[in-house]
């Protein structure tokens, strides 16, 4: 459907994909210090858990109806590998439990992932019901993507509230 003069190789397009988003993170997070007392912490770690759970049912709705096939699809590719699939999922799942974790202590760790989990929330509110209308109907992780994004919204702004500029 959106054949375009990308390399041909699926894991290449995914990962260029979320490299890109990963690269916007860092550079927020890095521009932004994160001002962490206990109340502060705490609320940015208890939302930042609420985006993390829907975004794991979000990962659980993607896996379970296809999006592993379907999405390169759009671009005329074969399928991610479902050991690449399920390996970038679960170890991003797992880097934001370390960080909600560390935050909810009090303790600052790997703030960049926790952009990354909003930012990519945000992608996602838009992504899978523009491709579902492109398509004509259901695209995989459509149901969870509303949802999943407006946590997403909610998790940048509390982000922004408690930073300050660099």
């Amino acid at each position: 459907m959106f054949n375009t003069c990308l390399p041909r190789n699926p894991v290449f397009v995914s990962a260029a994909t979320l490299g890109t988003l990963l690269f916007v993170s860092v550079v927020i997070s890095r521009g932004r210090h994160l001002r962490v007392d206990g109340v502060s912490g705490a609320r940015i770690a208890g939302f930042a858990a609420v985006c993390l759970a829907v975004q794991t049912a979000h990962f659980s709705e993607e896996w379970a109806t296809g999006f592993a096939e379907r999405y390169p699809a759009l671009f005329g590719l074969d399928p991610l590998p479902d050991a690449y699939f399920l390996g970038v999922n679960i170890a991003f799942i797992a880097v934001w439990i370390i960080a909600v974790s560390a935050l909810w202590k009090g303790r600052p760790l790997w703030n960049f992932s926790l952009w990354f989990l909003g930012l990519a929330a945000l992608v996602n509110l838009f992504f899978h019901p523009a491709v579902s209308l492109a398509v004509g109907g259901y695209f995989p992780g459509l149901y969870t993507s509303i949802p999943l994004g407006i946590s997403g919204i909610v998790l940048l702004q509390k982000l922004r509230r408690f930073t300050t500029e660099a």
